[in-house]
């Protein structure tokens, strides 16, 4: 998730209601909004400290943002929009507005911003989220570690002041940290896993395809050489008819000739 060219416009932490079919969950969601220069765009990340594997991103080119404001009725410029996506997220710490990530495919989630009131359920903005790939979801746990490995470092650093504390920080983030490096062990050898049994699979099905190829062509040969086999014995019931047919008439003609010499 690496962009030379981008800015974090925002970041922040934000209580996300998670709806699977009939559940429902409330989890802490670090939102992080960033522009993106290179293509003119913008990026919402949103990402679990508590779930390292948990990463859905949202982007936005302009020509997206034209046709989602046709859809949605949006009243703002796509350069302004940054600043309102920030407003309505802050507003939503704070009032009847909540942030809602609806589950519509197994993969693939609507990120919401709901307002309730007396009268109805009002959604002012909804995107459609899109799930981080293996590349995106390694660096942003390459990312934590780093990350994790610096407060730890800090921590380490720091006044002993506060021993007890700082001992039990430290403690969790090591684990936390050796939970990550696990986890993404984990990914590298399930990949592999799923490279390999896909090549076996493909090796699997060359082999049926080459098989069914044979057997198609004995088949198919089989097939063939009963036809000719039933073609030429066709052949020769019809040459035998015919030489029996010319006999016959060989015959009638002898008599024919004995009859005319008799008269």
């Amino acid at each position: 998730m690496k962009n030379t060219a981008f800015k974090v416009f925002h970041r922040g932490k934000y209580f996300i209601s998670i709806k699977r079919g009939f559940e429902e969950a409330k989890k802490d969601i670090t939102i992080t909004v960033e522009k993106l220069f290179e293509n003119d765009s913008l990026r919402l990340i949103l990402s679990d400290e508590e779930d390292s594997t948990f990463l859905y991103r949202i982007l936005l080119t302009r020509c997206d943002y034209e046709e989602l404001k046709k859809q949605q009725g949006l009243l703002i410029d796509f350069d302004n929009f940054p600043s309102q996506v920030v407003r309505l997220l802050q507003q939503c710490a704070s009032n009847s507005m909540f942030l809602i990530l609806q589950l519509v495919t197994p993969i693939l989630y609507n990120f919401e911003v709901v307002e309730h009131n007396e009268f109805k359920r009002l959604v002012h903005l909804s995107l459609k989220t899109q799930p981080a790939n293996d590349t995106e979801l390694k660096q942003h746990m390459a990312d934590t570690i780093v990350e994790l490995k610096k407060t730890l470092m800090t921590l380490k650093s720091s006044s002993s002041s506060n021993e007890m504390m700082w001992s039990e920080k430290c403690t969790k983030l090591e684990s936390k940290l050796h939970d990550l490096s696990l986890n993404l062990t984990k990914i590298e050898e399930e990949k592999l896993r799923h490279e390999i049994e896909y090549k076996e699979n493909l090796k699997l099905e060359k082999d049926r395809l080459v098989q069914e190829k044979i057997q198609w062509q004995k088949q198919n040969e089989v097939h063939t050489n009963n036809l000719l086999a039933a073609s030429q014995d066709n052949l020769n019931r019809k040459d035998k008819h015919i030489e029996e047919q010319n006999h016959k008439i060989k015959q009638l003609r002898d008599k024919i000739s004995q009859i005319e010499n008799q008269l």
